[in-house]
């Protein structure tokens, strides 16, 4: 009896130890799917609710604001035939992104152009996102071991809440213009998601399978990195199929995926005449492409286990030589991560999928030649995120099954990091608020950049602070003397396709960096003239006639402007008519 009775009660007490967590784990597995669901959409949305406050903020004003195509659904056909910038008169672009137009096509249909109602459709994909997130660790912790159903609701909710509060994904979700990397991500999660139940076998197996398909072809069209999702689909065959591989089954299972991912590479030659028509870094010679992915990789891991200092434009410094001290690190850091790969293909299938999960979304991100002053960028990390947070699951499942008296305390951990995650969230939104706030933060973060210097200038100037944003646009031009050129260039180029509004933007720009020139004041002349703005013509050409005095060409044009205006000419030299919008 006392035997039997100490047995009872040693049993007692470790199932009160393991019953996972305490009071937590209980009321956790006491709930419904639906209960758990609504707890990660009540955090998803609540550590972004104060981004329905911001503004647009960056390329906002482009995209949504001076965007024509989002105005009517009659612009659909263009919308898929041209390139993302085919809007502004950009006919050059490696971007091929329809669906970023349609979703914000129909947000501007529902909302108009109210900033809020833009954040709230990026908060609703991102709640969207983290359930997805939830079901899917869910059913990969399922398949990695042979623990009952309801020991992987706490890890996976964890992983799940980890997800929805990390600092590292407010550029995706508190920035508009972050909507092609949720949105590719929804799409790409789904997708995955089909598949994994299209396996089940049944007759809504089929089904599955051809909706997952058609989520991929959707994934494509939002930005070019959905194109990774085969990869990811063959990495989680190989680490979690039982059955014999055979190449006729599976080289049927993918087909229809590379059949979408060629159609896919159709449109995008129709619409761009190039798979990547611009390459940037033609500075770097091979060697120097092939070695800076290293410190780049590097850089991206950092981030994801460390979301410190978060920066919304991250200078790119690359190295000469893997020999650099950075270059030393950064091929270490690849080593050890390879062998952890290696080892995980041989113990861990499991662990080997997770950190395939941040890797392969990661891939396009690492092709140095597609960016330009900045290569490396925090919303690149969203999806590879979602790898980050199951490798914490899994090993919260280990630790459960291995170390039980670790459990509790690593939960409470993770707990308490969800909680830092989301403060750190909410106050990392505030930054996003307006392009003071976000150039302020950058400049700070990034002040060897021309390119920040000046969109902390124009940004200061238009909110009437002209001596503070003087100083960062004469530290742009100390930084990229070729800058005023840059803007002339443009601006010439959209006059020369009859876009006389956008010339006469990139003129004035020209302009607010500096004010004596006389090139971006004829051109302005030129550019009003052209809109019948007479009066701001004449004003443009006489503040270049004072900078260019024995100008003839210009002297011309001023008379020409004033004969127009029916004011008597003030030379009467004649001249041949001169170039409009002429670069000088």
């Amino acid at each position: 009896m006392r035997k039997t009775r100490r047995t009872v009660s040693k049993t007692s007490a470790l199932s009160t130890h393991q019953g996972g967590s305490g009071i937590v784990e209980m009321l956790v597995l006491k709930a419904s799917p639906l209960h758990l669901i609504a707890v990660i959409v009540i955090v998803s949305f609540g550590v972004y609710v104060n981004t329905l406050f911001n503004g647009f903020v960056y390329d906002d004003d482009l995209q949504i604001l001076d965007n024509k195509w989002i105005r009517d659904v009659r612009n659909i056909p263009q919308i898929f035939s041209d390139n993302v910038w085919g809007f502004s008169g950009e006919h050059v672009s490696n971007y091929y992104r329809p669906l970023m137009h349609i979703i914000y096509m129909i947000t501007y249909h529902i909302f108009g152009l109210a900033p809020w109602g833009f954040h709230l459709v990026n908060v609703l994909f991102h709640a969207g996102i983290s359930v997805l997130v939830f079901v899917i660790v869910h059913r990969l912790l399922s398949a990695s071991g042979p623990s009952p159903a309801t020991a992987h609701v706490l890890p996976s909710l964890m992983a799940a809440l980890l997800f929805a509060t990390h600092p590292i994904h407010t550029e995706a979700v508190a920035w508009v213009s972050g909507m092609p990397e949720i949105s590719f991500t929804l799409f790409s999660l789904m997708s995955f998601y089909l598949y994994l139940r299209s396996s089940d076998g049944g007759r809504s197996s089929k089904g599955m399978y051809l909706l997952s398909v058609a989520a991929f072809s959707m994934a494509t069209l939002c930005k070019e990195p959905a194109l990774m999702l085969p990869l990811l689909i063959v990495a989680y065959d190989l680490s979690f199929k039982k059955e014999k591989f055979s190449f006729t089954f599976y080289a049927k299972r993918y087909a229809p995926y590379l059949i979408v991912g060629g159609l896919y590479f159709v449109m995008r030659f129709n619409a761009l005449q190039s798979l990547t028509p611009i390459k940037s870094h033609g500075e770097l010679s091979s060697y120097e492409l092939v070695i800076n992915v290293f410190p780049l990789l590097m850089q991206y891991f950092q981030k994801l286990f460390l979301p410190l200092n978060l920066n919304a434009f991250h200078v790119f410094h690359p190295i000469a030589s893997v020999f650099e001290m950075k270059g030393i690190l950064s091929f270490t850091f690849i080593s050890v991560l390879l062998f952890l790969f290696s080892i995980a293909l041989k113990k861990s299938k499991a662990t080997f999928f997770g950190l395939s999960l941040i890797i392969i979304p990661l891939l396009p991100a690492l092709y140095i030649p597609a960016f330009e002053e900045s290569a490396f960028a925090e919303r690149y990390l969203y999806l590879p995120s979602v790898g980050f947070v199951f490798l914490f699951s899994l090993f919260l499942m280990w630790v459960k099954t291995n170390r039980t008296q670790l459990f509790r305390p690593l939960t409470l951990i993770l707990a308490v990091l969800t909680i830092l995650y989301a403060f750190a969230t909410v106050d990392r939104n505030t930054v996003w608020k307006n392009n003071i706030a976000l150039w302020s933060d950058t400049v700070k973060k990034s002040p060897e950049s021309a390119t920040i210097h000046g969109d902390m200038g124009v940004a200061l100037i238009k909110a009437g602070r002209t001596a503070e944003g003087r100083q960062h646009l004469n530290r742009a031009l100390e930084l990229k003397p070729g800058l005023i050129k840059h803007f002339l260039d443009k601006g010439t180029v959209y006059f020369n396709l009859g876009w006389k509004d956008k010339a006469i933007e990139e003129f004035e720009t020209a302009l607010l960096y500096k004010p004596d020139s006389a090139d971006a004041h004829i051109n302005l002349g030129a550019a009003y003239g052209e809109r019948g703005m007479i009066d701001k013509a004449i004003e443009h050409f006489e503040a270049a006639t004072k900078l260019k005095p024995k100008d003839m060409v210009l002297r011309y044009n001023l008379a020409e402007a004033y004969k127009r205006r029916g004011l008597p000419r003030k030379d009467d030299v004649p001249m041949p008519d001169a170039p409009a919008a002429q670069e000088r």
